[in-house]
């Protein structure tokens, strides 16, 4: 019974770390999550007793928290590092164009206000544009 969990768990996650390789997250930046999601779930779960003592007669050990933490920790950071990828590429892209808008439009576009804020009051609009 304990293999298969530790088969069917072990593929899963080499699964998981196959599409975080894909998708380029970075190892350092997910070990800092795991730490960080690590450290806060033993210190939330110790923390919610009233004492240490009191922690370790309701779960058994130490060891109890820290499997527990080990567990979540993974999936949290896991799910923070495809997160934090997805919002830095939405970032990234900035504002994505308008349908049927193309890079060339929003130049002219931003060309045109430029000249109507003065910044090009010497040159014509046909300089601005890259026509004159």
């Amino acid at each position: 019974m304990l293999f298969s969990i530790l088969v069917i768990g072990g593929v899963t996650l080499a699964v998981v770390g196959f599409v975080m390789d894909r998708a380029k997250i970075a190892k350092r930046i997910w070990i800092m999550l795991f730490a960080g999601c690590f450290a806060a779930l033993v210190a939330s779960s110790i923390l919610g007793h009233p004492s240490y003592h009191r922690a370790i007669q309701k779960n058994g050990s130490l060891t109890a928290y820290v499997s527990a933490a080990f567990n979540i920790g993974i999936y949290f950071s896991i799910v923070l590092a495809f997160a934090g990828k997805g919002i830095g590429r939405v970032i990234r892209r900035g504002r994505s164009p308008v349908a049927g808008e193309s890079a060339v439009d929003r130049d002219v576009v931003n060309g045109l206000k430029e000249v109507r804020k003065g910044k090009f009051a010497s040159e014509s609009i046909l300089d601005v544009l890259g026509e004159g």
